[in-house]
């Protein structure tokens, strides 16, 4: 590929447990991008988006495992329902960060 723009990758695993469902907010982020692949199932579970600070989500995407989301990093974001207590029943994510620069 003969790329016209510098493109930076982020990668992160990520583990949310039921007891981290207080500790996560609404924000943005940094990068251009964000990409979220969900590494198990919860329907009951995924990411919200908000639009114009409003308080209740505009949309969520559900939680299906191998699903990729890619989205604009700088709209309001939070993911929705934590759940499990350990690495082998927690809310397990692989979370990209990425940069066009």
């Amino acid at each position: 590929f003969n790329w016209s723009l510098p493109i930076y990758i982020d990668f992160y695993m990520h583990l949310r447990l039921y007891e981290h469902q207080k500790e996560d907010w609404v924000h943005k982020d940094s990068s251009d991008l964000g990409l979220i692949i969900y590494l198990n199932n919860n329907l009951d579970s995924g990411t919200n988006f908000y639009l114009d600070n409003q308080e209740k989500p505009d949309m969520s995407i559900k939680m299906v495992k191998n699903r990729c989301i890619l989205f604009d990093s700088k709209i309001n974001h939070k993911s929705s329902l934590n759940f499990g207590k350990d690495i082998n029943d927690g809310r397990l994510t692989l979370n990209g960060f990425i940069s066009l620069k």
